[in-house]
């Protein structure tokens, strides 16, 4: 499940990362601030003559790279969250790409002070390399672009979806000689539909959000049956049996029982019913 709540929080290596990010920028621009008494000068003698020049290259390519840092944290949590993690590659040299962009331009911060030709050409050339490799990887994803909706289309296509979830739960919460009900991977209950009531006893407000093991009878429960199920079903995508049940009032009923693992368009393991 994609954590929404969370999607936006910094974890510590976040911090640190982006505080020795700001420490080394900020060394290199105080550096400037110290020209008259060490004699660290600009080896451009244009630099030298006009500090505004100086002082506007230095915070631009503070910064550039304080925003492709930026850009980094936010590329790596939305590759935490996110569901579909297909195209890793893709993502993984875009990341490498920001970063030699932050190096970069702190080093061409660095680069008007001493004249690092070799250090600036090969991080320039290792930059280079990462920028071909994602574009290689990411040409063949240009086509597969273009079939995607329109913001119109999509809402659109979003309105027919929740009209079809809504028939569809009328449908389910409609039907009365059945107990038909989702479960979260670890057995808590989801939904409730009317059939369920009346065969289990309980009201909606009553069971969603406990566990289906009340439905077992204790030896059972005591035999950890509930999440042997749960698990022959995750395993084998279904599970079928018939076998004791307990209702609200505490009566025993014969049941057919069919448990299936629900999975969606990618193959991950969404709910069970």
């Amino acid at each position: 499940m994609i954590r929404n709540n969370s999607f936006w929080s910094t974890d510590l290596g976040d911090l640190r990362l982006l505080s020795s990010v700001i420490i080394i920028a900020a060394g290199l621009a105080w550096s400037g601030c110290v020209q008259s008494s060490s004699g660290f000068t600009p080896h451009d003698s244009i630099l030298q003559q006009d500090p505004m020049l100086l002082w506007t290259k230095i915070l631009s390519n503070i910064g550039i790279a304080a925003a492709c840092f930026a850009l980094f944290v936010a590329l790596r949590h939305f590759i935490r969250y996110r569901q579909n993690r297909s195209h890793p590659v893709i993502f993984r040299l875009l990341g490498m790409l920001l970063i030699a962009f932050v190096l970069l331009h702190l080093m061409k911060i660095w680069g008007l002070y001493q004249p690092l030709y070799w250090t600036m050409a090969s991080i320039e050339a290792c930059t280079a390399a990462i920028a071909l490799l994602g574009t290689i990887a990411f040409w063949p994803l240009v086509p597969k672009t273009l079939d995607l909706k329109g913001s119109e289309e999509f809402e659109n296509v979003s309105k027919k979806l929740r009209e079809s979830e809504r028939h569809f739960h009328l449908l389910i919460s409609g039907i009365k000689d059945y107990a038909i009900y989702l479960l979260d991977p670890q057995g808590t209950i989801m939904t409730w539909n009317e059939g369920a009531e009346r065969i289990n006893g309980y009201r909606a407000d009553e069971i969603i959000g406990k566990n289906f093991a009340c439905f077992f009878r204790p030896q059972d429960r005591e035999k950890n049956r509930p999440q042997l199920e749960l698990e022959m079903a995750k395993k084998n995508g279904r599970h079928e049996e018939e076998g004791p049940r307990v209702r609200k009032d505490g009566s025993q009923f014969w049941a057919d029982i069919i448990i299936t693992a629900l999975r969606d368009d990618f193959g991950h393991r969404k709910e069970i019913s």
